[in-house]
């Protein structure tokens, strides 16, 4: 089912510009299941969503399937985040404007290896209000520095992440080796059967 959001101006007339936008059907299954997985109860789980496969991230996603194919991703999750804020067309972007944003986003994508849940609970959390109030979408530019946030928080995350596993590997101690010492090249040649190649071997 694809909801449709009304397109009001600010004068009350219908909008008949490029400005009229839908929540898929998969957009919102994905959004719930992103914020199951990676954000019950409010809390995000970094540590699983960092976990997730590089080659399933969008740089991946480009080698294997091409930037045209995940700009369409991005554009048409980046459409449905807009329309599931419920603003009227006034309030919202061209999808001209959109397009440029999906690119921008792919950008940063690319520097942070981020993967489609990564949009997908930035836009949740955005949306709710977590690096500050979206009170209109005319302009994407606040968003963007939204997502410049949520890359810094997960940023964080992960060195904080990385910090713990060093110090869990610190506490170890020296590893205690499985075999025994190495033997010298010396002795293995000390130790060899020596054989008169002179004298045939009996048997």
């Amino acid at each position: 089912m694809i909801r449709n959001i009304p397109l009001i101006n600010s004068d009350g007339a219908p909008d008949r510009g490029d400005r009229s936008y839908t929540v898929s059907t998969e957009y919102a299954l994905l959004a719930t299941l992103v914020v199951e997985q990676y954000q019950p109860g409010g809390v995000v789980h970094w540590e699983k969503l960092l976990a997730l496969p590089f080659g399933e991230r969008l740089p991946s996603l480009i080698a294997r399937d091409g930037k045209q194919a995940v700009d369409a991703l991005v554009f048409n999750a980046l459409k449905s985040f807009i329309a599931s804020t419920e603003f009227p067309a006034y309030k919202c972007p061209t999808q001209t404007a959109v397009r440029v944003a999906a690119c921008e986003i792919l950008l940063s994508a690319k520097e942070d290896y981020l993967a489609l849940e990564d949009l997908v609970l930035f836009f949740q959390r955005a949306k709710a209000g977590v690096y500050g109030p979206v009170k209109t979408l005319v302009t994407l530019l606040p968003l963007m520095h939204q997502l410049d946030a949520y890359r810094q928080e997960r940023h964080d995350a992960y060195t904080n992440w990385k910090m713990r596993q060093d110090a869990a590997f610190r506490q170890m101690g020296p590893v205690e080796r499985s075999a025994p010492e190495p033997t010298q090249l010396g002795d293995l040649f000390a130790q060899a059967l020596v054989i008169d190649m002179n004298k045939k071997m009996s048997g």
